[in-house]
């Protein structure tokens, strides 16, 4: 994918974006163009529109802005730990979607949640009292490249599931996007033999 910084062309309201290539050329197949950067986007009428929100608070990354973002948000939490003899400890996730957790203790790597139980033991990185848990959501790259405009809930997909699209973007509840993100917080378990 070639990319192009673009940031010092825009202005606040509406921008245009204009592709030229010469004609019958390998190099000028029309594909859907991404614009990239450090904004969220906002739903309006036709589309979306970018805007400002936060991210990194509890819920689906759609209503917080990033309804097409594929990459990790952390959700932070601290725990007082008064570590027991013989008790294990795991970093528990109880509602939540994406492909990947990563989850760190005090800046450390504790290990991946990805199925069932949803759990990471972190008994060896806790330390006795003030404790920072860091878990990373990770979303995927069906957010950000699609195909958006029609039901994605087979497990399964080909070329041809981009062969749609409408005559106009459509409003935001017109797009098929997986909700991404913490949706309740997660738990730190004490667990005695």
């Amino acid at each position: 994918f070639p990319v192009f910084a673009v940031g010092e062309y825009l202005k606040p309201g509406a921008n245009t974006l204009t592709i030229k290539a010469p004609r019958m050329h390998i190099l000028a197949e029309v594909m859907p163009v991404y614009l990239l950067g450090d904004f969220d986007v906002a739903p309006v009428k036709s589309g979306f529109e970018m805007a400002k929100a936060e991210a990194d608070t509890l819920g689906s990354w759609i209503q917080h802005g990033l309804p097409f973002y594929s990459q990790k948000v952390a959700y932070q939490r601290d725990f007082s730990v008064a570590k027991e003899e013989g008790a294990k400890y795991f970093v528990h996730l109880n509602k939540w979607n994406g492909t990947v957790a990563e989850v760190l203790v005090n800046g450390n790597p504790a290990g991946l949640i990805a199925w069932q139980p949803y759990e990471c033991n972190v008994s060896s990185l806790l330390k006795e009292g003030e404790n920072k848990i860091t878990v990373k959501i990770t979303g995927s790259l069906k957010n950000t490249f699609g195909f958006f405009y029609q039901e994605a809930n087979n497990w399964i997909y080909d070329p041809h599931s981009w062969n749609y699209s409408p005559g106009k973007a459509p409003q935001a509840e017109g797009y098929f996007l997986p909700e991404y993100g913490l949706m309740e917080p997660f738990e730190l378990v004490k667990v005695k033999k």
